[in-house]
C-alpha cells in the first residue's frame, strides 16, 4: 500500500510514499493536489496528510482517531482544498454518520474559523465533495444514516462552518464525485 507519483509524460515513477495502511482489501483513499502539496488521507491508520508534490516528503502528519479533536476512523473522502484550509471527511466513531473536518493547510491544525470542527453529518460521505471559492462554499453529500441510499447534499460556509442549505432524503449514492 503506497501512494505513487508519475512523470505525465513520460510515466516513470518521481516518488512513493510506502506504508501507508490497508483498509480491508487495499488503501482506500484519492488525492487533492494543489499548490504544491498533496492531501490524503491514511484510511485505518486514522491519519490526514499532507505531502510535497514535488519529492513526496511528509510536510505534515494529522492524526484523526477518536479521543483527538475528532473522532474519525476513516478518510475515503477526496479532499478539497480552499482558501488555506483542506476540507476531509471521516467516518464518526461517536455517531451514525460522517463528519466533515477544516485544516489549516500550512500545519494540519484545526481551522479555528469554525466554531464546530468536525462537523456531524447524517450518513457516510463517500467520495462526494466539492468546493466553490467563488461562493466561499464546500458541497458534501451523504448516503443517509445506515446507508440507506437516502442521505443529504449539504452546503456549507467554508468560513464559518454554518450550513448554507440542506437537502434530505435525495436518492443518492455517494461515491461518485461532485462536480466543481
Amino acid at each position: 500500500n503506497k501512494l505513487q507519483a508519475f512523470d505525465i509524460a513520460t510515466g516513470a515513477i518521481l516518488w512513493t510514499i510506502a506504508g501507508l495502511p490497508e483498509i480491508n482489501a487495499g488503501f482506500r483513499n484519492s488525492v487533492c493536489v494543489d499548490d504544491g502539496k498533496v492531501y490524503f488521507g491514511g484510511g485505518s491508520a486514522r491519519s490526514f496528510n499532507c505531502a510535497d508534490a514535488t519529492t513526496g516528503a511528509i510536510i505534515w502528519s494529522r492524526n484523526v482517531v477518536s479521543g483527538d479533536a475528532f473522532a474519525g476512523t476513516t478518510t475515503y473522502a477526496i479532499p478539497v482544498v480552499m482558501d488555506g484550509v483542506v476540507y476531509f471527511t471521516t467516518e464518526s466513531t461517536t455517531a451514525d454518520g460522517a463528519e466533515l473536518v477544516a485544516l489549516n493547510i500550512a500545519d494540519g491544525t484545526d481551522f479555528a474559523g469554525w466554531a464546530t470542527n468536525p462537523i456531524l453529518l447524517d450518513g457516510l460521505a463517500g467520495q462526494t465533495m466539492a468546493a466553490d471559492p467563488t461562493l466561499g462554499v464546500i458541497y458534501v453529500a451523504t448516503d443517509g444514516s445506515g446507508g440507506s441510499g437516502y442521505g443529504s447534499i449539504y452546503a456549507f460556509n467554508g468560513a464559518d462552518g454554518s450550513t448554507v442549505w440542506q437537502l434530505t432524503d435525495v436518492e443518492l449514492y455517494p461515491y461518485a464525485k461532485a462536480v466543481d
